[in-house]
């Protein structure tokens, strides 16, 4: 088989050798055109110069010869003509046209004829005779162009085939074969640093295009090799960032459905790529299925507007958990319109939904101080920031006060005198400086303040100036009024007639009033130090006293006889209650033991039964005394009753001979006034006169005045008129008295037939007194007790027990007759406050306008009940028989309610606001009880409250669910104790190399159903419950344990110490330092290594107690921390007052500190706190490099967090540093 020469395989050469033939040839085409025309323009040339000549020289004697008619002339001339090369045929014609001589064939097509006239001049005239016809051929003149073309075609080839030959050896050499060496050089290329560059096979030093081509083909290489280590470092960097961010990108083609996931989206998704189908459908698999037509029809709506996409929706993970995403999209469309492209990203927003809540509590919890903070600028003199007290306490609003500072409110203090107050702080900045001035309100009001000012320094800025403005008004009123009640109460403590007792649960004295010490004859230091027997008669031990003490403890009320022994020896019969008193500064118990001396109790009820007895006895009607000392202020006419006792009594005392006339007054409540209440044998008009004697006023009223029996006749003139017809003598007015010797009122007894006085007369009257007098006082005592038992001491309003038994008939009615009621509690917002700020006088008086302002707006027949504080409940009964109609009438009750409860109270000249939440809970005879209808009520009230306060809400059955959930959790906790289903773990602290240098103890609780709960759900139920305190002491006493447990094993080394969270109920226990103590030594445990965590709000708690207990445990070595610091209390004075070692930067400013300035700021604050305080800091929550960068530059250098360590069994802890040590 024929081979071709390899640079003929080119196709680089076969177009040169196709483009030079074509150009050849053109050319060749070109010049043969132009020479054949040359060629035919000269032989026709020549054939019309023939011609020409035939004309010249042949057409005048060939017309001779016509016109001589010589044919034979003709034909000779004819023959002549002939011989002329080209001329083939001749033909001569006559005029007629017809033949007269023809001469020569025409054997080709290809020829010419040319035709000349033959005109003959005869005397002046022209003839014309015929016409010669010459035929010239045209053969010779094309088989010479024919001939002429092949031998240009021939040679035209030839140099052609020489020149492209001669053309394609040297493109060979010059250009192809380095073109060949550039393509493979082109197609083994690859992006690696060790391929060297391309060198062509030629002599070197050439400068022309090919070397500039590889000169350029070398650059592009490395310039390539550089761009890819760029765009894979920028890809890196990409991931990199994306992970950081928790931001994955994603590529979806709308054509085929396919879909591109970036490392991060599998990851924010918690999937791989072999679990994911790459396509839209599997995407919506995954999403939350309440949120998939969310995203479908945002997605669907971006593609209709022709807009991009955003939208926030929840994930489902494989693990059960969900996560919160925020995805944005843009939308790629073709020409036409239809969408063909969605590329978008995607971010995991789960955290800062969290931080965001938590920099929203931080912000509401400073808006929410009592404190006015003020953040200036040093230099401005320019308020730059404040919270929401701030604001209210001067009356400016936000834009108002953000162009003032600090010496448009100081109007005792010029701009230079705060300057040069700032600047002491800002020399200092370790110190703060507290001093007293007025504040001026924008309505020109002014208010005396405490300000504590302090700096916070930041790198490269000028410092801010923090100022504290608390106003102390109502703070000197609060102290007044505090000391106003605590004289009051010591006055009450000491003034009460009765010994008072105040025992700790274990039996030991704490304290006793003054009458106690003047009735038992012992200093109070002597009293403090005895026991109960101490003091008793023989016979009464403090075994018999601790079992009383005990029931009493266990929430039984104990009543009970006790006889006592003064110092001096001497005995007193005692009446002793006990009852427990709870202790919130402790959260435990107390006994307050009442002591009555009933010695003259006793003597007066001998006394009662000897009275009773004689006058028995006397009268022979034992029956009539009996009801005397029983009589019922309940019976429908009192008067009538006692007259009629009395009467029998009078009329049945023989002994007295006459007939009598008495009369019995009684005290009219409140006043010192005496009204008639009987009156026998006394007529209508001198009832009348007599009907009102106060006190001093006749007979009667100086009986009432002198407490003691009057027989004088004397008597005022107005009242003289009851004495007509009657002796002067005989006369007797016996006060009735009670057993604290108080006016109760008067008998008078007034003979017919008087007589001097007799005593014997005058101690029956007192006797019939002192039964009538008992009986009086324990009827009402019985009836003040009855009602105090049903209705409320401030307001009278019915109590909880009185609204349970109206409410319990009223769900047995409503079930009988098929109608409905509903229950209304109402609480009063934000009166906590309002009570606390103006003091407890006021605070009780709005709460009896309230209640009589709620009075009012009931129907009759409904009642209004005050269970305490500032909730009440209104029963509505019989409202309906439908049950919209029942709601409707309650809903209207109750905005009638809330409208007249929000109309403004004027107490002391001053105007004050309040408003409701009201929970409506309806019912009809339904199988829920009293207290289940109080709790749904107050259930609904808690519901108006979170939905903004001063509205009403209906009691929804979810809400009580979420009451019972929490219940059943508190059973299960108490359970969890003795289960031994309590777990203790430690999460690792370390330092800026990631070098374990300490640990928190934490709770973890696994329940054997619902496996393990969040501490965050359990640890409130705990507080609130008062577990907190045992579960606190089981995690101090396990922490300590397994730290000294450790550390003899040699496994602590390195490690500073453990610490250990301490909540406030824990802290104020009375014992909370001996308990510690009493771990310490029972675990063997180096206090020194021991941090105990305290909250904000348990440190400022009681700040005296505080800072004692705190140095007290410091003498051992504790030292102690600020957990969660910046999320609690709003005032930072605390922090030179308490002795403290250590801040935590809580995770909520941790979480976003890379994307959040707010966050940022605050931690930068904490960190300046800490360093100019000399605080030792940690960082919580510290969850990826971001984070960990910012702190470390910040100035951080502990931290505790998911990125290094989770929280671990403390075995696995004790093992990690045993493994890291080895």
């Amino acid at each position: 088989m024929m081979q071709f020469p390899s640079f003929f395989k080119s196709q680089i050469a076969r177009r040169l050798v196709i483009y030079v033939l074509i150009f050849s040839s053109c050319i060749t085409l070109a010049l043969t055109t132009v020479q054949l025309y040359r060629d035919y323009k000269h032989e026709m040339s020549n054939i019309e110069r023939r011609l020409h000549e035939i004309e010249v020289i042949n057409v005048e004697s060939v017309t001779n010869g016509l016109w001589l008619l010589n044919y034979t002339s003709l034909g000779l001339q004819l023959e002549g003509i002939l011989r002329h090369p080209d001329i083939v045929h001749l033909k001569i014609t006559d005029s007629d046209g017809s033949s007269v001589v023809a001469k020569g064939v025409v054997q080709s097509e290809d020829f010419i004829t040319r035709r000349y006239p033959l005109t003959y001049s005869y005397r002046d005239r022209s003839l014309v005779l015929g016409e010669l016809q010459v035929t010239a051929t045209l053969k010779n003149v094309y088989q010479h162009l024919v001939e002429t073309v092949i031998a240009i075609l021939i040679s035209q080839a030839i140099k052609t085939f020489l020149v492209s030959f001669f053309i394609l050896i040297i493109v060979q050499q010059l250009v192809t074969r380095h073109l060949s060496a550039l393509s493979r050089f082109a197609k083994t290329l690859r992006l690696d640093e060790s391929v060297p560059d391309l060198v062509l096979e030629r002599e070197r030093g050439r400068a022309d295009e090919l070397q500039s081509l590889v000169n350029a083909i070398n650059r592009a290489k490395n310039d390539l090799l550089v761009t890819h280590g760029l765009l894979q470092y920028s890809q890196d960097v990409l991931t990199r960032s994306q992970h950081v961010a928790k931001i994955g990108s994603w590529d979806l083609n709308l054509l085929d459905n396919s879909l591109y996931w970036s490392d991060e989206t599998y990851n924010i998704f918690d999937l791989n790529r072999e679990e994911f189908g790459a396509n839209f459908q599997d995407v919506l698999d995954h999403v939350h299925p309440d949120d998939r037509e969310h995203v479908v029809r945002a997605v669907q709506d971006a593609i209709e507007q022709h807009t991009s996409c955003a939208m926030e929706h929840r994930i489902a993970l494989k693990d059960g958990s969900l996560k919160v995403v925020y995805e944005h999209a843009e939308i790629s469309f073709d020409d036409e319109g239809n969408p063909v492209r969605m590329l978008g990203t995607v971010q995991d927003v789960s955290e800062q939904r969290f931080a965001q809540s938590g920099l929203e509590r931080f912000r509401a919890a400073l808006d929410s101080s009592a404190d006015a903070i003020f953040l200036i600028d040093n230099e401005t003199m320019r308020f730059i920031d404040f919270n929401q007290e701030a604001s209210n306490s001067v009356g400016y609003s936000k834009q108002e006060l953000l162009q003032l500072g600090p010496h448009d409110l100081e109007p005792e203090m010029s701009c230079e005198q705060l300057k040069a107050l700032f600047k002491g702080v800002v020399d200092h900045p370790k110190e703060h400086s507290t001093f007293n001035t007025k504040h001026r309100c924008k309505d020109g009001r002014k208010f005396p303040v405490e300000v504590r000012i302090g700096v916070q320094l930041q790198r490269g800025e000028q410092p801010i100036i923090i100022a504290v403005a608390r106003d102390v008004t109502l703070q000197k009123q609060e102290e007044q009024q505090l000391r106003d009640l605590l004289n009051h109460l010591s006055a009450l403590y000491n003034a009460t007639p009765d010994m008072l007792f105040l025992h700790a649960a274990d039996g030991s004295l704490i304290d006793v009033n003054q009458i106690a010490l003047d009735s038992y004859g012992y200093t109070r230091e002597e009293m403090l130090k005895l026991s109960v027997e101490d003091f008793s008669a023989d016979g009464y031990t403090n075994a018999q006293a601790g079992e009383y003490m005990m029931k009493a403890l266990n929430g039984v009320p104990q009543d009970f006889e006790w006889l006592v022994r003064r110092k001096d020896g001497s005995t007193f019969d005692a009446e002793v209650r006990l009852r427990r008193l709870e202790d919130e500064s402790s959260q435990g118990a107390s006994i307050v033991a009442v002591v009555r001396d009933i010695t003259l109790q006793k003597q007066h009820k001998i006394e009662i039964t000897e009275s009773r007895d004689h006058m028995a006895r006397l009268v022979g009607e034992e029956q009539v005394v009996t009801q005397l000392l029983e009589f019922s202020l309940n019976e429908q006419d009192m008067h009538t009753y006692l007259n009629s006792i009395l009467l029998a009594l009078f009329e049945s005392a023989t002994w007295l001979k006459l007939q009598t006339k008495g009369v019995v007054f009684l005290k009219k409540p409140g006043e010192e006034v005496l009204e008639l209440v009987t009156a026998h044998n006394i007529g209508l008009e001198q009832r009348t006169r007599c009907a009102s004697i106060p006190f001093g006023s006749c007979l009667c009223g100086r009986a009432a005045e002198y407490k003691r029996v009057v027989h004088s006749a004397t008597v005022d003139e107005a009242h003289s008129i009851h004495l007509e017809g009657m002796e002067p003598h005989g006369h007797y007015q016996v006060p009735l008295l009670s057993s604290q010797h108080e006016v109760l009122g008067v008998m008078a007894l007034y003979l017919e037939h008087g007589h001097p006085h007799r005593i014997e007369e005058e101690r029956f009257l007192q006797r019939i007194a002192t039964v009538v007098s008992m009986g009086i006082s324990r009827r009402l005592s019985e009836e003040v007790i009855e009602y105090q038992a049903y209705h409320d001491s401030l307001t009278s309003l019915p109590n909880r027990r009185l609204l349970a038994d109206r409410l319990n008939l009223e769900l047995s009615r409503t079930g009988r007759e098929n109608i409905y009621g509903a229950l209304l509690f109402v609480d009063l917002d934000n009166f906590k406050h309002l009570n606390d700020s103006l003091g407890h006088s006021v605070g009780d008086a709005l709460l009896k306008q309230v209640a009589e302002r709620m009075r009012e707006v009931i129907r009759e027949g409904d009642t209004v009940a005050r269970l305490g504080g500032d909730e009440f409940v209104v029963l509505l009964i019989s409202l309906s028989s439908n049950e919209r109609e029942a709601a409707n009438l309650a809903m209207q009750i109750g905005l009638k309610i809330q409208s007249d409860i929000s109309r403004p109270y004027l107490l002391q000249e001053h105007e004050f606001h309040l408003t409701p939440s009201i929970g409506i809970a309806a019912f009809s005879g339904s199988d829920d009880s009293s207290d289940d209808l109080l709790k749904h009520a107050d259930t609904a009230m808690y519901q108006a409250k979170a939905a903004g306060r001063n509205t009403l809400r209906f009691y929804e059955p979810i809400m009580q669910d979420m009451a019972d959930n929490r219940l059943a959790l508190e059973h299960g906790l108490r359970d969890a104790l003795l289960r031994d289903e309590l777990q203790l773990y430690l999460q690792p602290q370390v330092d800026s190399e990631a070098k374990i240098i300490g640990a928190e103890a934490l709770l973890r609780w696994v329940h054997p159903e619902r496996g393990f709960i969040s501490p965050a759900e359990f640890i409130p139920v705990a507080d609130d419950t008062g577990l907190i305190v045992q579960i606190g002491m089981w995690v101090l006493r396990g922490a300590c344990e397994s730290f000294a447990k450790a550390s003899r094993a040699g496994q602590t080394a390195g490690v500073d110490s453990i610490s250990i969270n301490v909540c406030a109920r824990q802290f104020y226990q009375h014992d909370f330092v001996e308990s510690v103590q009493e771990v310490f030594e029972s675990s063997g445990i180096d206090p020194g290594r021991v941090v105990l965590e305290l909250t904000e709000q348990s440190l400022v708690r009681d700040i005296n107690e505080t800072v004692e207990k705190m140095k007290q445990l410091r003498a051992l070595g504790v030292r102690f921390s600020i957990d969660d610091f910046g999320t609690g209390y709003s005032s930072l004075s605390y922090l030179k007052a308490i002795p403290l070692d250590e801040l935590k930067i809580d995770q909520s400013f941790v979480r976003d500190i890379a994307t959040d300035g707010d966050d940022a700021v605050i931690v930068e604050t904490i960190i300046a706190i800490a360093k100019h305080l000399r605080f030792h800091l940690v960082a919580e929550g510290v969850e990826d490099e971001a984070q960990l960068a910012i702190l470390k530059q910040s100035g951080c250098m502990v931290f505790q967090g998911y990125y290094f360590h989770r929280p671990m069994p403390s075995a696995d802890f004790y093992q990690l540093l045993g493994e890291r040590a080895g």
